[in-house]
């Protein structure tokens, strides 16, 4: 999004965590909420290493993000025709307002729903999940532009505001780097792995297995559990007999997780019996995921929560690899029976989808479902079509802010 409007001739000042690496973008400043002095610097290591979701680490984060912003509104006076807030740093943007002089428009970005979130990560909050939505749609409301990712958020915007106040805005794949010096040592970098052990090993006699992949983060939410029990049940009820040519034999590699789920799901890899089948590679760069991608013979999203389509799932779809994936709705807003293998959300239903796959010793149903996601993605998720819809989006906030020369 910011190289998009960077490259649109808006200037940018990015308002960020402290963890992380710099980037460099014509147009953009980036700003990063400052480490505790002593005495207080003890707790710099809550700064790092911010887990995905609402967590104790992330709100402390908020706090130090919320006096920064505080820094730069009220004391420093920097006055910028756009908020762009992403997630809850909605909620600093217009309730800091209030402190000082109104901001010019707020556009929300929206990645998922925070009221949602919470309920599913803590249950016990259930019957507070009222209140929750209505501070949800007090965000809706208050904010000249909304951002969803994906039609089931924009669902919740429908009945609190008009269609002219959002613009459902999907995420998209990611293009391979052009050649360049940058990219040849990625691409060293990508063999590396494949000798490290991504690529699958022969076989003696029996053919090289087939390569089954999944990306992304490690938590309970992405239905990581249910992959790992369906694959018992291919390994251990659905293996083909000696000497049956029916299936082809494979392995399972799983990129990304932080340290402790990792650790968590190598134990379970074990007490399953799956350790010469089932493999945690770890974090990636992500600049390898398309490289990586189509190394594989099929991909996985076992998803089991959220409305909100996983990102990965855009690029698994540019690859051209098939994809199986579950049947709930953060899939089937971007994918058919036509563009994946569409399972249940449980072993014995992801178990078969995987198997059909499996016996498709053509290849001929696995080419037709990757190359049917590859024309989606193109069609529906590439970088030409997301910037058309971010262009039309901000165009709308012409009548409220004067100037063009947007900063975020």
């Amino acid at each position: 999004m910011i190289e998009s409007l960077c490259a649109a001739g808006h200037k940018v000042e990015l308002l960020t965590y402290a963890a992380g690496d710099d980037v460099e973008i014509d147009g953009l400043t980036l700003r990063r909420v400052q480490k505790l002095r002593f005495p207080f610097s003890i707790f710099n290591f809550l700064l790092r290493d911010v887990p995905i979701g609402l967590s104790v680490k992330k709100l402390f984060c908020d706090a130090l993000m919320a006096w920064e912003l505080i820094k730069l509104w009220v004391i420093k006076g920097e006055r910028y025709d756009v908020i762009h807030a992403g997630e809850e740093a909605v909620f600093l943007a217009f309730f800091l307002g209030f402190l000082h002089d109104r901001p010019g428009p707020i556009v929300y970005d929206m990645d998922s729903s925070l009221a949602d979130q919470v309920v599913e990560k803590f249950p016990q909050l259930s019957p507070i999940a009222w209140f929750l939505d209505q501070m949800e749609r007090i965000a809706f409301r208050q904010t000249s532009l909304t951002l969803p990712v994906c039609e089931a958020l924009a669902v919740k915007l429908k009945s609190a505001v008009s269609k002219a106040n959002y613009e459902i805005l999907e995420d998209v794949y990611f293009e391979p780097e052009e050649e360049n010096e940058e990219t040849e040592e990625l691409g060293s970098r990508s063999k590396e792995l494949v000798a490290d052990g991504l690529a699958p090993a022969p076989t003696n006699g029996a053919g090289d297995p087939l390569l089954m992949l999944y990306v992304g983060n490690l938590e309970s939410y992405q239905g990581i559990d249910l992959l790992l029990e369906s694959l018992h049940v291919l390994h251990s009820e659905m293996a083909p007999k000696e000497g049956s040519k029916e299936t082809r034999p494979w392995i399972v590699k799983l990129i990304g997780g932080i340290p402790n789920d990792i650790e968590k799901y190598q134990a379970k890899i074990k007490l399953l019996g799956l350790e010469q089948a089932v493999f945690l590679l770890g974090p990636r760069p992500l600049k390898l995921l398309p490289k990586l991608l189509k190394q594989a013979d099929i991909l996985l999203s076992p998803r089991t929560k959220g409305g909100n389509t996983p990102m990965k799932l855009y690029s698994y779809l540019a690859s051209g690899v098939p994809i199986v994936a579950t049947r709930i709705r953060s899939h089937t807003q971007a994918v058919d029976d036509s563009t994946a293998i569409l399972v249940e959300p449980n072993e014995t239903s992801m178990a078969t989808g995987i198997a059909k796959l499996l016996m498709d010793t053509g290849s001929e149903l696995r080419a037709e479902i990757g190359t049917a996601g590859r024309k989606l993605a193109l069609e529906r998720f590439s970088i030409k079509t997301y910037r058309e819809k971010l262009f039309r989006s901000y165009a709308k906030l012409s009548s409220i802010t004067e100037s063009l020369e947007v900063r975020s």
